[in-house]
């Protein structure tokens, strides 16, 4: 139990780098979108430990944690003047955008994998 429990704060944690915001952030100051790969390989790297570990909970907490310290950094940076690149979102808009794609993504492979299993 032990191990699990600190496995699930592992990934947690590594869950705290804003990657919704570091995409956005790169679109929109530097016009690459490069840094949006940073969204599928971090939390892919992530959701591969929870699968591992059977870890679903991590899973949903990790994403839920990338999504809040990514809209605490467009609040911090006040992005109003995103609202009119990321049209029709706003940049908080694009936050949740990119935050529950990602999430919805990672459930639909874990229940298409749980069902090979």
């Amino acid at each position: 139990m032990k191990k699990n429990w600190l496995s699930t704060v592992g990934i947690i944690v590594g869950s705290c780098a804003p990657y919704a915001f570091l995409g956005m952030y790169g679109d929109a100051q530097w016009g690459t979108l490069w840094l949006y790969l940073m969204l599928p390989l971090g939390l892919g790297a992530l959701w591969r430990e929870c699968f591992q570990k059977k870890n679903l909970v991590a899973l949903i907490g990790g994403n839920l944690v990338s999504a809040g310290v990514s809209l605490a950094c467009v609040n911090g940076i006040r992005a109003e003047r995103w609202s009119w690149y990321f049209k029709p979102f706003t940049g908080r808009g694009m936050v949740l955008l990119l935050s529950g794609a990602a999430i919805l993504i990672q459930l639909l492979i874990w229940a298409i994998a749980s069902r090979k299993k």
